[in-house]
């Protein structure tokens, strides 16, 4: 039996793969049922309802601004800031009927709308914050779904990299406004829900985010440490001793490396006691 992974995996590879069907499939982990076809179908129909509004003589700037009179204000999404860390603002098709998600799957949802009606939008894996960029023929515009669309200046958005990493300089700029690939997207998703689980002390959850992280790109080795330090929580300590042996091999010089050399000889004490 193919699993949602292998699916999900598969997918990624499929040269007309978008981030919107893959958040679908990624939803699909925590409600099987759910019919992705609705959402499909949903989507299309609001392209069309958004795309009656807009010419192909449209400038860039004018295009945006009838998409997020679509999104923000005919379509009612908004941010939910009581309850961000909801698992249903991960959820695409709960953000969809809540109208209300987390900056990367709104930026996924907008993305896809907005270039189902011919405005190239590339998603960028901010640190601390999804964004969207326009790219136009003086440069780009850098956007903010998860803030009704907004632009943002050069000024805000280094302020929102000091915030997000002090020690981030601004030539680093660039590289953090480059297009995130499907993968990085997804793979952001992932991270977003794994934080919302572990922030709700919800270990199950949360090793099942990592899981699934690690079956598709097995190469992550800080979520190895992350899961090997919850599976010691869960007593599976096998299991645990060959993650976090993992971790170290590939940072051995990491801050946290006397505490978890302490922690792996630990386990292996343990080990050797069943044995």
């Amino acid at each position: 039996m193919v699993t949602i992974t292998q699916q999900l995996r598969e997918y990624l590879y499929r040269p007309d793969a978008n981030t919107f069907e893959a958040s679908l499939m990624l939803a699909r982990y925590s409600d099987p049922s759910l019919d992705m076809d609705r959402y499909l179908h949903l989507l299309h129909a609001w392209s069309v309802e958004l795309g009656n509004t807009i010419s192909c003589k449209d400038e860039v700037q004018s295009k945006i601004a009838k998409l997020n009179q679509f999104l923000f204000k005919e379509k009612g999404f908004h941010v939910d800031h009581d309850d961000f860390y909801n698992p249903a603002n991960s959820m695409m098709h709960l953000v969809i009927e809540r109208r209300t998600g987390i900056p990367v799957t709104m930026s996924v949802l907008y993305t896809t709308l907005g270039e189902k009606v011919g405005i190239n939008l590339q998603g960028i894996s901010f640190p601390g914050h999804f964004l969207v960029k326009a790219p136009v023929e003086e440069g780009i515009f850098v956007l903010d779904p998860y803030h009704r669309g907004a632009s943002l200046s050069e000024d805000q958005l280094a302020q929102l990299l000091k915030h997000a990493d002090p020690k981030a300089t601004e030539d680093s700029m660039l590289k953090y406004l480059e297009s995130a690939s499907i993968e990085e997207t997804v793979m952001r998703m992932m991270r977003s829900l794994k934080t919302v689980y572990f922030r709700q002390k919800n270990h199950e959850q949360t090793l099942d985010i990592l899981n699934i992280m690690l079956e598709m790109n097995p190469e992550l080795v800080d979520e190895r440490r992350e899961r090997g330090l919850m599976l010691r929580e869960l007593q599976c300590q096998n299991s645990a001793l060959a993650d976090l042996e993992h971790y170290i091999r590939h940072r051995p010089n990491c801050n946290e490396a006397t505490k978890l050399r302490v922690i792996i000889k630990k386990l292996r004490a343990d080990q050797a006691m069943l044995h």
